[in-house]
Formats: C-alpha cells, structure tokens, sequence
C-alpha cells in the first residue's frame, strides 16, 4: 500500500530542496513496494517513486542514477514525454570527451531516440523538440555529406517548431542561425 501521506511528504521535501530527505523518502517507498514491485497493483507508486527519483538526481547532477531510474521507472509503464526529455538529456550528460568516438556516438543515438518518444508522445513539448534538433546536429558525421544536410535540414524543422510553440525562444533562434538553416 501506498498512503496518501508518503506522496504529500514526497512533494513537501521535493519543493523545499531537502533533497536528501526526498531522496529517503522515494527510497522509502521502494522498500514498501519492492524494487521491483512484486504486486503489480504498486506499479504506479514505484513508477511514480522513480520517475520522482530520475528527477532528483537530475537536480543533484548524479546522471546515470538519474538513467538507471527513468530506465526502472519506463518499466512500469511510467514513460510519458517527461520522462524521455529528461533521460535524454541525462545521456548526453554522461558524455565524455575522454570517450572513444564510437562510445560518444552511441551515446548520443541513445539520447536521440529518447527526444524523438519526447515529441512523439507530447508534439507540444518545446524543449523535446529543442533537444532533437541539438542531438540531430551532433549526430553529423565527418564527410558524410549527404547524411549531414538530411540532419541539419531536421534539425532546422524541430527548432522551427519551437519558434512555432513558443516565438520567443532564444535559444532555438541561436541554434537556426549557428547551423545557417535555410
């Protein structure tokens, strides 16, 4: 069982920045109802727990906890655009320039994917359609001329996109003009 008082306390420390306390508490709550839940009737408090969780530790720049708990969290079934958006930009903070090139590609891949469900499940999201258009650039591959200009031309349309749903985006402004779309 889930009582309603753990998810009032949940939201209480989240919007005080008691950080670790929140953290105890959807820790908590996973012990409740099993990690993984073993009744599927606590599937949407441990979904929940961990969606919750993905965005602290987003907050608390601890990325692959972040990753490792979105992951658990989709597992439910708990994956709405959120959840993606902020799993994709967790990936791309994992990036290393130490990485071998290949490792840095499959990461950004992993994040491209994630922003694509973003704007799939909400075409309303700007900054789903804001972080496509940036993964889609750095998806360009040297010499690959072709594959380039279809990402670029992508790229463009998602942040056309975010000018459409919100004219005052600046940072989509900067990225058209950075990358000369046409």
């Amino acid at each position: 069982a889930y009582p309603d008082s753990a998810r009032r306390s949940e939201k209480y420390y989240a919007q005080v920045d008691t950080f670790d306390l929140a953290e105890g508490q959807y820790l908590e709550v996973l012990k409740i109802v099993g990690d993984p839940p073993t009744d599927k009737k606590n599937n949407p408090p441990y979904g929940e727990s961990q969606k919750l969780l993905g965005s602290l530790y987003m907050t608390k720049r601890q990325y692959t906890k972040a990753i490792d708990a979105f992951r658990k969290a989709q597992s439910v079934g708990m994956d709405d655009d959120n959840v993606h958006l902020s799993w994709g930009q967790a990936v791309l903070q994992t990036l290393d320039p130490k990485d071998a090139e290949e490792e840095g590609r499959r990461k950004n891949a992993d994040a491209l994917k994630h922003f694509r469900i973003s704007v799939e499940k909400n075409p309303g999201n700007v900054q789903g359609h804001f972080w496509l258009g940036e993964c889609l650039v750095r998806s360009r591959v040297p010499g690959d001329d072709p594959g380039n200009k279809k990402l670029i031309e992508e790229a463009c349309s998602e942040w056309r996109k975010v000018l459409k749903l919100d004219p005052k985006n600046e940072e989509a402004k900067k990225g058209l003009e950075r990358i000369s779309c046409p």
